[in-house]
């Protein structure tokens, strides 16, 4: 045993598997038999709560081990693989051998079991044991049992109340305490009922004198938690005005207000600064003047910015924090990364072009054309394998070098008017090089040959950048007039305009996959453009899927994608933003509607079938927008080809239809659209019928064939569909017997709306009440019976526009006009107006527990409200440009929004925050404590003490 040792007991085991009962079992440790004066009856050392701060972790643990007299290892699967748990087994028994090593089995999956042959634990079937313990007992020891505790159990269910818990323990602390156990147990419970008359007596004398001094003690709180809850409302309240310019600030802000008051003031200001801070993930500080250009290398994990302060700095990817600062001869104009991470280019208005090793910061080489003299070097790229590197320089020649050995590979005289070569980049599929003059002509080099094709010759407006697409065959120009052009590169003629932007587009890049092009200008935004949208065309189009503010006061001057597009860096005056946008968006080209459960989207309209998309995590690279299946909803077979879809859905559906033969058979577009509750099971209905289709079978059910599809709402497991038909009928179906209906009953037509509450017990319906008037009816989903006389909703109401959902007190309905609550406590009669309704409702979505909702109007306004308080908790622009949302969904979590625009693009937005935690992580890498505190002068921050 250890010398006047620190501790008694020292407890390892795995954090995740293990952290509850670890914690249960120190407390009740030092808790046993302990004197009813003494502080404890024993010291147990727990690294969450015991340890100090410490630059290294391992010494520290190590030395809090040579102060044990005990080791108790919480034997699992998960300990077994910890190299932690493997370190302390390993130190214990090389200093203090197996006899004071105590093993407690925590895994009622894992198994420990002695090999009698070899005097050792069975390596194969010893399943919960570190490698150092397969051999570290001469003999087999005894080893205390706890695989019947739940292990997710909260550590206030464990106690000495369970006598099986309790004799555990007690055999623990016998053994450490070097007693008998039964004599421990009984001084415990003596221990216990002597503490009880003590704590009994002292409440007796205390009674009189927290009697008289309560009722002053409780006004004083009252008062200082008033003021309390009036300091947290208005930190809350400064949280919200700087979140879209300071989004790491607004986030702490709204944290500090939450931690010091949860009211719904400071609930929603968590809400309303995340949905603002639109997917920024790390924000790169530190510059005294204004960032001109930003490079980014995924496979080093890191940012490189240039300024006009004359460094650059390298900025870890994923925290924004500073790991080299560059000090360049000038301002630094324009910056590059090497794809593999080993380093970084940086070039500036002295016209040196200098390469330096990311690792540790320090100069490599100089780049230079013997006996030239360049003038500034304006812009500089790598090529795809990261060996050849190019700059442009105000003497009109756009020069390559190799990168290994820093020889010149070619000098390309441009001209490029007074400024010279202002921008290069590289062919990413052939020996090509781009360049853009300050003339705006923007030529293409043979690299072999040195010949030059000009392209993208005719310009009315100046240009400031250019980029090439991944397979060479398309270049993209940012244009002074905020346009985007799209050039051929064989042949130089325009390939398609991109517009969208309010002023000057400074900077493009395309993603590794050529489907998209980033692109960052004067607004202030970072857009995201869907080029399958432009292919081709000579007018204008908007094809934009995603935008991001930048905060910037002087717009975004560069941005860089990485390989995955997975990241996206906009630089603006003195920052740069690193947003992330993993599947930012799936792209339908015929979607009209949209549903989300179970951790996926679905998505249908004119082309006939349904799309379903996996969006419950990060998917891997390449992937974003690759739906995971594709039903055909065939209720009356064959379809007809998608240019005559086309036609049709131009024309008017209905009169193409009626001007076809009888006997062709025509794809129908979809209706109305539902997913199971866990994303197995997609339902849709269309003019032919309804047709449920089981994802993990691939088995189609066919639920309404004769009568005309309208709406339908499936069960949480997909085994129960409501649905509507013909002019007015509305059932409820089982589909193990198809055929017959649990019960249907006829409504004024049409039945435009239906849906399922969460447990199956009743259906609701609108429908339509005389010519411009509509029901809300509800029934009982076993029956058929009405649970209470329809509900008239007020007004001129269009009914295929009404959309509705249940929320746990009631019935959310939202028509063009309003969106109301019907109370299901008072007879689903009274209907109560949301506070803060938007301008005409096209869609309303509900979280899965029912906390909130969204409702989207017909100018892509967003509009939270919070169910329990009927307020509004923050709205939001959801349109992207001129793309109108015109569907709206809340993710299985309840932590995510999707919205579908009018251009069949699904937006994904960034998870909601609910806590002061969730708020802390994101703001980690935001911002810096002296900006809070500069932000909040005189006030101690309790939250985001990490910061």
């Amino acid at each position: 045993m250890a010398r006047d040792a620190t501790y008694d007991a020292f407890i390892s085991y795995n954090h995740a598997a293990d952290g509850q009962l670890a914690v249960a079992l120190k407390r009740d440790l030092q808790r046993f038999a302990k004197k009813w004066y003494a502080r404890r009856a024993m010291r147990v050392f727990l690294d969450r709560e015991s340890l100090e701060a410490t630059a290294s972790l391992g010494d520290a643990l190590d030395d809090k081990l040579r102060g044990a007299r005990y080791l108790i290892l919480l034997a699992s699967r998960e300990s077994a693989q910890s190299p932690w748990c493997d370190h302390e087994a390993q130190f214990w028994l090389r200093e203090r051998g197996p006899d004071s090593l105590l093993l407690v089995l925590t895994d009622a999956e894992s198994d420990v079991r002695w090999d009698w042959d070899n005097d050792r634990f069975d390596p194969e079937a010893s399943t919960a044991l570190p490698p150092a313990l397969i051999d570290g007992y001469p003999e087999q020891p005894l080893y205390t049992d706890l695989r019947w505790i739940e292990r997710d159990a909260a550590v206030s269910r464990l106690n000495l109340r369970n006598p099986q818990y309790r004799r555990s323990v007690a055999q623990l602390a016998a053994t450490i305490r070097d007693e008998d156990v039964d004599r421990l147990d009984g001084e415990d419970l003596r221990q216990h009922r002597r503490a009880t008359r003590i704590r009994t007596a002292a409440i007796v004398v205390l009674a009189a004198l927290t009697i008289t001094s309560g009722v002053l003690f409780v006004q004083a709180r009252r008062e200082r938690d008033r003021a309390e809850v009036e300091t947290a409302a208005a930190i809350a309240q400064q949280a919200q005005a700087v979140a879209r310019d300071d989004p790491g600030v607004a986030l702490v802000l709204a944290a500090e207000a939450a931690a010091r008051s949860s009211d719904w003031r400071t609930e929603h200001a968590l809400i309303a600064v995340g949905i603002e801070r639109g997917g920024l993930s790390a924000v790169a500080r530190g510059h005294t003047a204004k960032i001109n250009s930003v490079a980014m290398s995924e496979a080093g994990g890191f940012v490189v910015t240039g300024s006009s302060d004359r460094t650059a700095r390298i900025v870890d990817l994923a925290t924004g924090e500073l790991r080299h600062r560059l000090d360049a001869d000038g301002l630094v104009l324009g910056v590059a990364a090497d794809p593999a991470g080993g380093w970084v280019l940086t070039a500036d208005d002295s016209g040196a072009v200098i390469v330096w090793d990311a690792t540790t910061g320090d100069e490599r080489r100089r780049l230079a054309e013997p006996g030239a003299a360049p003038g500034t070097a304006w812009d500089v790229a790598v090529d795809a394998t990261g060996r050849r590197v190019a700059a442009g320089s105000g003497d009109g020649t756009a020069r390559v070098w190799s990168v290994d050995d820093g020889e010149l590979v070619g000098a390309f005289r441009h001209g490029g008017g007074v400024l010279g070569v202002v921008g290069v980049a590289f062919d990413p599929s052939g020996p090509r090089l781009a360049s853009l003059g300050g003339d705006d002509r923007v030529l293409l080099w043979d690299l072999d040959s040195g010949d030059p094709v000009e392209v993208a010759a005719v310009s009315t407006t100046n240009r400031y950048d250019l980029a090439i697409s991944p397979d060479g065959s398309q270049l993209a120009t940012a244009e002074f007039d905020g346009s985007i052009r799209l050039w051929d590169t064989a042949t130089g003629a325009a390939d398609g305009e991109l517009a969208g932007h309010s002023g000057i587009v400074w900077a493009v890049s395309y993603t590794d996959d050529g489907a998209r092009l980033v692109s960052g200008g004067f607004d202030r935004t970072v857009r995201v453009w869907d080029l399958a949208a432009a292919k081709g065309l000579a007018g204008a189009v908007t094809g934009e899927v995603a935008r991001f503010r930048s905060g910037a006061s002087a717009g975004v001057e560069d941005v860089a994608v990485s390989p995955s597009g997975t990241f996206i860096v906009g630089s603006d005056d003195r920052r740069a933003n690193v947003w992330d946008v993993s599947c930012t968006a799936a792209v339908d080209d015929s979607a009209t509607l949209v549903a989300a459960a179970g951790g996926r989207l679905a998505t249908a309209g004119f082309r006939g079938d349904v799309r379903v998309w996996d969006v419950a995590g990060p998917p891997e690279a390449g992937q974003c927008g690759v739906p995971v299946a594709v039903v055909d909803i065939e209720v009356a077979t064959p379809t007809f080809a998608p240019t005559d879809l086309e036609d049709a859905i131009a024309d008017g559906f209905d009169e193409f239809a009626r001007s076809l033969p009888d006997d062709l058979a025509l794809i129908t577009p979809v209706r109305d659209l539902s997913l199971s509750a866990d994303g197995r099971v997609v339902a849709a209905a269309t003019s032919a019928g309804a047709v449920v289709h089981d994802l993990s079978s691939g088995a189609s059910t066919v639920v309404a064939r004769t009568d005309e599809g309208r709406a339908l709402d499936l069960g949480a497991d997909g085994s129960v569909v409501a649905l509507a038909t013909g002019p007015g009928s509305l059932s409820v179906v089982d589909l193990s017997v198809v055929d017959e209906p649990r019960w249907e009953i006829e409504l004024a037509p049409p039945v435009a709306a239906v849906r399922l509450s969460p447990d199956e017990s009743l259906v609701a319906a609108v429908s339509a009440d005389g010519e411009d008037g509509a029901l809300v009816s509800v029934f009982d989903a076993a029956t058929g019976d009405a649970v209470a006389p329809p509900t008239p909703l007020t007004g001129p109401v269009d009914v295929d526009a009404v959309t509705i959902e249940f929320v746990p007190d009631g019935l959310v309905i939202a028509t063009p006009s309003d969106v109301v609550l019907l109370d299901a406590a008072r007879g689903w009669e009274q209907a109560v107006e949301l506070v803060g309704a938007p301008s005409r409702v096209v869609d309303v979505g509900v979280a899965p527990d029912g906390a909130f909702l969204a409702a989207l109007d017909e100018n892509g306004q967003v509009t939270l409200w919070s169910t329990a308080e009927r307020r509004a908790i923050t709205t939001f622009d959801a349109s992207l440009g001129e793309d109108v949302s015109v569907g709206i969904e809340v993710l299985d979590d309840g932590g995510r929004l999707a919205t579908l625009g009018s251009s069949a693009a699904v937006q994904l937005w960034p998870p909601l925050l609910r806590t002061v935690e969730d708020a802390c992580t994101a703001a980690a890498p935001l911002t810096t404590r002296r900006a809070v505190t500069a932000a909040l002068p005189g006030v101690s921050l309790v939250a985001c003490a990490e910061l």
